[in-house]
């Protein structure tokens, strides 16, 4: 099960439940991403992993869902693996927004191998506006399809867009993602970064466990973001799991050395002290530099 299915079964859990959701009290220690630098140090990832079997357990994760879309250059160059894409946003311009003011507003695409829904992100207002027409043109990029067909599932994304309005006209303080609208074609993730990548400048930012947000960056827009649209992306990445006493430490490495760390601890005494020190341990025995450890700043959860 992927990242996004366990978020969504989360969520689901926690509607079921009529207490809502509580904490056991369980901590948990995420870090931030570093990089380790594969190519000026001479590694691989296959290297990293053949090291760590010799001593922890070692599982490949492999991307699942989405979209692949191995033949897009200029992912391909960010990215030297199996990559997917499960979501992608697209701003859209000042004059063909829903509202009339300064906040952005997405064309969103959630992305299936069998199908895609399309949604839109903006703060909903009672006199809001909708452009059908720059909905069909984008819908036309984003599937290859005919006007005639871009037109129509414009014009009914367009009622569900205003039915949404009217059920949140008193909440215009709130971004809401209007209900997604269901499309039985996969989406050319080719045309869509080439209209991206005339609007900004790529940038790729890691999220750890192999999931990056691909970001095309404009200096010259209005908002705060400074950003024309992005990509939900998951390359995979290798989990490294060392149980020492009642504390599990999992080490998630991608092929492109991006690196993240999970501790939970089984005891109240556990220190964060102690944690790094055993972290040196594991990545001088996966053939990483323990020094690194010091690059790794982690916050606390209570789940």
């Amino acid at each position: 099960m992927n990242r996004l299915n366990l978020v969504t079964g989360a969520i689901i859990l926690c509607t079921i439940l009529t207490a809502g959701c509580f904490d056991t009290g369980v901590v948990n220690y995420d870090s931030s991403v570093i990089d380790v630098k594969f190519e000026a140090n001479n590694l691989t990832i296959a290297d990293v992993k053949t090291q760590a079997s010799q001593h922890y357990s070692v599982e490949e994760v492999f991307p699942g869902g989405g979209v692949t879309s191995a033949d897009i250059e200029l992912l391909n160059s960010q990215f030297n693996t199996n990559y997917v894409i499960y979501s992608v946003k697209v701003l859209v311009p000042a004059d063909k927004k829903m509202t009339y003011d300064d906040n952005p507003e997405f064309f969103v695409l959630f992305a299936e191998q069998e199908y895609t829904n399309i949604g839109w992100n903006s703060r909903p207002r009672s006199n809001s506006t909708y452009s059908q027409d720059y909905v069909a043109d984008m819908i036309k990029l984003s599937f290859n399809i005919s006007d005639e067909e871009a037109g129509k599932y414009a014009e009914k994304f367009g009622e569900n867009i205003m039915d949404t309005n009217k059920r949140n006209a008193g909440l215009e303080d709130d971004i809401i993602a209007y209900e997604p609208m269901f499309i039985p074609h996969q989406p050319d993730i080719g045309a869509i970064v080439g209209h991206l990548n005339e609007r900004g400048d790529l940038n790729s930012n890691p999220l750890g466990s192999g999931y990056y947000v691909v970001d095309f960056y404009n200096l010259s827009l209005p908002y705060g973001s400074r950003s024309a649209g992005s990509l939900y992306v998951h390359t995979g990445y290798a989990k490294i799991t060392h149980n020492a006493g009642n504390t599990e430490y999992v080490i998630m490495i991608d092929d492109m050395g991006r690196l993240n760390v999970e501790i939970t601890p089984g005891h109240d005494s556990f220190s964060l002290e102690d944690g790094r020190v055993a972290l040196k341990v594991m990545f001088e025995n996966i053939g990483l530099d323990a020094g690194l450890v010091d690059e790794l700043e982690f916050g606390m959860d209570v789940v």
